[in-house]
């Protein structure tokens, strides 16, 4: 039967660069948010391609010459997900300087400890195990999370919980929330600092090798003295679990080595992104398919390489899936590469008013840093929108 399947039937594919376990959250979303695509009136779907419009236009009710792709949505598979992780953390074997981590905290000379991943959770766990936690009740530092997820697993793996997450899941986000240390705060490498500083003006920095400056600058800026600790490296994924594309296996499927190209590509980070594409030297920007940017640098890292992407709204299974479905309804015979046109896809700001700011999560507790008075509330990134045009 499947043999005898239109290949316009057979569904898009999706390779998200994240592991099963991982990703499970976000295959649930896309199938639900397909579901409600392929239910949803065409006047109720965003932004129609001009075709679409056109032919809308020619009847006096709205009724004009049927859209192809409105049956295609209704009768296409839903949307199948190909998980490739691309890269995987690898804790740094324990140092002297690392060793020497429990004490500092327990002695009080941080005021903030920062996790801007679950990575950096998961090697601080292998590394110090519960001597973290006690030392951080301990010393009284505050546990500060990039995000929610971030903040989960610094329950799950640590036991404690986040004192401050940001609403705009970065750190840029992080950032624009924090004050500078108080008055009279006394930093790590001042002469007054030890165990009875009880205004300490140190954060310590919890990070990957291939962590980017944003966080540890822009701490910098306000005031903040920073101690940077290496956790993790990042190797490229070629031991997987079942179920689960390698690099290189990855890297194949992308060249259409193997089967057919992706239709979609969900990137999590700027460099599983990099990890993938260095291995297809030769697919340029128009053959590659689509990008789904989970946030701004991601984002960047698109357009330094001229691919055609979108910006997901949030970090969010959720959101991730939306921004899939959105690129692949515009994609003529998705999951059909031999079917597909030649399709130029240009990627454009909106003209819009700017997303109302979020209200604090939950895990945003009083005693929190508040936001500086003097500092504006995060915009959201404008998502792209794709425009198809046939040739």
């Amino acid at each position: 039967m499947d043999e005898e399947q239109r290949p316009a039937e057979r569904g898009a594919t999706v390779l998200l660069t994240r592991s099963a376990a991982q990703g499970a959250a976000f295959a649930r979303a896309l199938a639900e948010e397909w579901e409600a695509e392929r239910a949803a009136k065409p006047s109720a779907r965003e932004g129609t391609s001009e075709e679409t419009c056109e032919n809308t236009r020619e009847g006096d009710n709205g009724e004009g010459p049927r859209d192809p792709s409105q049956d295609r949505l209704r009768n296409a598979a839903a949307p199948r997900v190909l998980f490739a992780p691309l890269q995987q953390a690898r804790t740094v074997p324990a140092t002297e300087e690392l060793r020497g981590i429990p004490a500092l905290l327990e002695s009080g000379v941080y005021a903030w400890v920062s996790f801007t991943s679950a990575h950096t959770v998961r090697a601080c766990a292998e590394l110090w195990g519960e001597d973290f936690a006690r030392a951080v009740h301990a010393g009284g530092a505050r546990i500060a999370c990039v995000g929610a997820a971030t903040a989960r697993a610094v329950r799950a793996q640590l036991g404690l919980d986040a004192d401050f997450q940001p609403s705009v899941q970065s750190a840029a986000g992080m950032l624009a929330e924090l004050e500078g240390p108080a008055a009279g705060a006394v930093s790590t490498d001042s002469a007054a600092a030890g165990p009875d500083s009880t205004k300490p003006a140190t954060v310590l920095v919890l990070e990957g090798s291939n962590a980017r400056p944003t966080l540890r600058e822009g701490l910098k800026n306000l005031g903040w003295s920073v101690t940077a600790r290496v956790l993790y490296d990042m190797v490229p994924a070629e031991r997987v679990e079942p179920g689960e594309l390698s690099l290189s296996a990855a890297r194949a499927l992308l060249r259409g080595a193997d089967a057919p190209n992706p239709d979609v590509i969900v990137a999590t980070a700027p460099s599983r992104l990099h990890a993938l594409l260095d291995g297809a030297p030769a697919l340029g920007p128009e053959s590659a398919p689509p990008v789904v940017a989970i946030g701004a640098t991601t984002a960047s890292a698109c357009r330094a390489l001229n691919l055609r992407h979108v910006q997901a709204d949030s970090p969010s299974p959720r959101d991730l899936a939306r921004a899939a479905v959105s690129l692949i309804r515009r994609i003529p015979h998705a999951g059909s590469p031999q079917l597909r046109p030649h399709i130029s896809i240009e990627v454009f700001r909106r003209d819009h008013e700017p997303h109302p700011p979020s209200p604090p999560p939950a895990h945003h507790r009083s005693h929190a840093l508040p936001r500086r008075r003097d500092h504006p509330a995060p915009l959201a990134v404008d998502s792209g929108v794709l425009r198809a045009r046939r040739h």
